[in-house]
């Protein structure tokens, strides 16, 4: 109850969500962009509290722990 796991595809720009107030997230496949940065398969980046929303575009999956 006090954690999920869940797989975002990003085809083009979107917007993920903020369930919980952290995230752990691990690019597992494509490249994009995540608020400007570059990311791709095999990166992995944590979001804390004071992050707002996640801007994410370009073509991966984003495989993301709530917690």
């Amino acid at each position: 109850p006090n954690f999920s796991v869940r797989l975002y595809t990003v085809e083009g720009a979107a917007v993920i969500p903020k369930a919980k107030p952290y995230l752990a997230c691990f690019v597992i496949e494509g490249s994009g962009k995540l608020n400007g940065y570059p990311l791709a398969a095999g990166n992995s980046f944590l979001v804390t509290s004071q992050a707002a929303e996640l801007k994410v575009e370009g073509c991966m999956q984003i495989l993301a722990a709530h917690g």
